[in-house]
């Protein structure tokens, strides 16, 4: 655990101490480190010193940004951190300097950090200050560019998706004395009633339709108005009786189809 602090602590100071700001002038400080509630030695600067260098432009760009919206704005910022693993695990707010946009950058930037491979794996519980102090007046840097946003990626609605329409069919099909190489089942495979759904115009009655299906599944037939009443259910069944192409077979068939309209 000592070595872990050892650690976490040098490269903090590393991390603000020695920045390009952190002389007489300096706008970012760190202050009050404890580690599981004690001061800290000062140990391993050197293996830290590259490690830390992205924590200090990233905390700085973070003040220097609010700075020029808010030239006045300093205070001190509390944190407490939940270090294991060579990572910060958790950093949380003890203390505010009113400013959230501020305070969530520069949390973010110490999240990031990463220990070297040569620190412990075991966890510490580690708190500090990091003091911001405004610069005089008139002496405010400029602001550094922020980085672009990355692009915004809008999902468009997704129109919810009807509910299946289930339709009541308007024709049902028989097979009545099948004769020959095919079966009465496998002629009402070849036969469904969505063959004869488009003949279905709004009467009643039963149609009876004759087959004759050759070796090679080519269809002929006739049909006679039944009950319908409808000189055209005739000519429109055996029309569309002939656009079907039934199993092959040994031999011939005829059958008989009793087509029921129901509307």
């Amino acid at each position: 655990m000592r070595h872990l602090a050892s650690f976490l602590l040098a490269s903090l100071v590393l991390s603000f101490a020695t920045s390009a700001h952190a002389q007489a002038t300096s706008r970012v400080q760190v202050t009050d480190f404890t580690v599981d509630g004690d001061p800290p030695p000062a140990e391993y600067r050197q293996i830290l010193a590259d490690a830390i260098r992205p924590t200090i432009g990233q905390v700085e760009q973070c003040y220097d940004r609010r700075l020029a919206v808010r030239p006045t704005l300093a205070g001190d910022y509390r944190l407490r951190l939940w270090v294991s693993a060579r990572q910060v695990i958790r950093a949380t707010p003890e203390t505010s300097v009113g400013d959230t946009e501020l305070e969530e950058c520069a949390r973010a930037a110490i999240r990031q950090f990463t220990l070297p491979p040569q620190a412990p794996d075991g966890g510490a519980t580690v708190r500090f200050v990091v003091r911001f102090t405004a610069p005089p007046p008139g002496t405010i840097p400029p602001a550094t560019p922020a980085a672009p946003a990355a692009p915004t990626i809008v999902q468009a609605p997704v129109a919810p998706t009807p509910p299946p329409v289930v339709s009541t069919p308007r024709v049902t099909v028989a097979v009545r004395s099948p004769s020959g190489g095919l079966s009465a089942e496998a002629i009402a495979s070849a036969f469904p009633a969505l063959v004869f759904e488009g003949c279905a115009t709004g009467f009643t009655g039963t149609l009876p339709v004759t087959l004759t299906i050759s070796t090679r599944g080519r269809v002929t037939a006739r049909a006679s108005r039944g009950t319908t009443g409808n000189a055209q259910a005739p000519s429109c069944a055996v029309r569309q009786a002939r656009t079907v192409t039934a199993p092959s077979a040994r031999r011939a068939t005829t059958a008989r189809l009793t087509l029921t309209f129901l509307r």
